[in-house]
């Protein structure tokens, strides 16, 4: 395989990806899987599932597994940078010309229809997903019961998803035991990332105690959040704001509001915003750029290391039929999820015919294959910008 034409594939992928990893894995399907054939449909949805359960930036996880089903792990790093990094650097900049933009808002019109054109994206997201995972009336029943559990558990959020992914995948797993075999299985995770990941933690937790300087807090504070946090830019936005705006005051409530504004706008990984509040902390300052960059690889450091951990078991155990089954239903719950989000988001929207419009207009025209994403982008900001 020629890296130089995978890694071009991943970052013009990078600049489709608009609203998070709803809408990410249905530009993976496309691009990487219906047109690329990198990987099978399966194996992306057990990628996707089995990272749904891995705390870190699941979309990003996703990606860097299909480098390493490539090209291996070098390969996989590098599939990270063309995919993150990009984001990161928009972010760092955005914080960088942050005064100059609020003295000079005449910009602002043409954002007005990138949040409902994200919205349009989860939504593109949700059906292409829907899709790909509820083939039978078992996966709709499941799916739907999923559906009705993470609606009424969605106030309770990151503590109870992760649940509910495994409960999907044991349900599923159950419903076929009469089909299983015991098979000897001598698959073994790389532990060293393992015992990375906590060394890390430990560390810059015990620096943090007895280094006073931002910089050190920032980094403790966003490699914690990347090993913590499981679903991804979504549920890592309210813990940011109680820590670094309400607790320690990093950065203010509106700067912290118009960053995030500008992530939804900035194609890529939603974690790369950790770039934006480690360059927004030392505004002004010659500090400024590497604040942005250790903020945000602090918090994709933990999700790196988790990728090098969990593909090589998955490599040996994606044939193991018990091993399929549970991944079918821990998808069915992420797909469940998903279409939650998609709605709740979309009821959300201001109410505006042309905000409805251009949520409902954005995710047909992504179906029907008539416009790339990133042109879809620039039309609706000019758009905005018109009217």
């Amino acid at each position: 395989m020629n890296w130089f034409i995978f890694l071009k594939d991943v970052f013009r992928v990078a600049l489709s990806s608009f609203g998070g990893p709803e809408a990410h894995y249905a530009i993976f399907s496309r691009e990487l899987v219906d047109k690329k054939k990198y990987l099978t449909s399966d194996e992306l949805l057990q990628l996707i599932a089995l990272y749904s359960l891995v705390p870190g930036p699941s979309s990003t996880q996703t990606i860097m597994a299909i480098g390493y089903k490539v090209g291996g792990p070098l390969l996989a790093l590098l599939s990270f940078f063309v995919w993150a990094f990009p984001a990161m650097v928009a972010m760092i900049l955005f914080a960088i010309f942050y005064p100059w933009i609020q003295s000079n808002p005449s910009y602002l019109p043409s954002l007005t229809y990138l949040p409902p054109l994200a919205i349009g994206f989860m939504i593109f997201g949700s059906i292409i997903m829907v899709r790909k995972s509820v083939k039978k009336i078992k996966d709709g029943l499941i799916f739907s019961a999923m559906l009705f559990l993470a609606f009424f558990f969605q106030d309770y959020g990151y503590v109870v998803f992760p649940v509910l992914l495994i409960l999907g995948g044991v349900f599923y797993l159950s419903l076929h035991s009469k089909e299983l075999s015991f098979k000897a299985f001598s698959a073994r995770p790389t532990w060293i990332y393992l015992t990375a990941v906590i060394t890390i933690g430990i560390i810059l937790f015990l620096l943090s105690t007895v280094v006073d300087h931002p910089m050190m807090q920032l980094a403790e504070v966003f490699y914690r959040f990347g090993y913590t946090v499981i679903g991804g830019g979504q549920v890592v936005i309210p813990m940011m704001i109680k820590e670094l705006v309400t607790l320690d005051n990093y950065v203010t409530i509106s700067e912290f509001l118009s960053g995030y504004a500008i992530d939804q706008a900035v194609p890529g990984p939603l974690f790369s915003f950790a770039a934006f509040v480690g360059a927004m902390t030392f505004e002004s300052t010659s500090m400024q750029i590497i604040g942005g960059l250790i903020s945000g690889f602090a918090i994709f450091l933990p999700g790196i290391l988790l990728v090098f951990f969990i593909y090589p078991f998955w490599k040996q155990a994606k044939e193991l039929k018990g091993f399929q089954y549970f991944l079918k239903g821990v998808m069915l719950t992420a797909t469940s999820l998903v279409v939650l989000v998609a709605i709740t988001q979309f009821v959300r929207l201001p109410l505006y015919w042309d905000v409805w419009m251009v949520a409902m207009v954005s995710s047909m025209v992504l179906l029907s294959k008539k416009i790339s994403p990133p042109v879809l982008v620039v039309l609706m900001m000019v758009l905005g910008f018109l009217l």
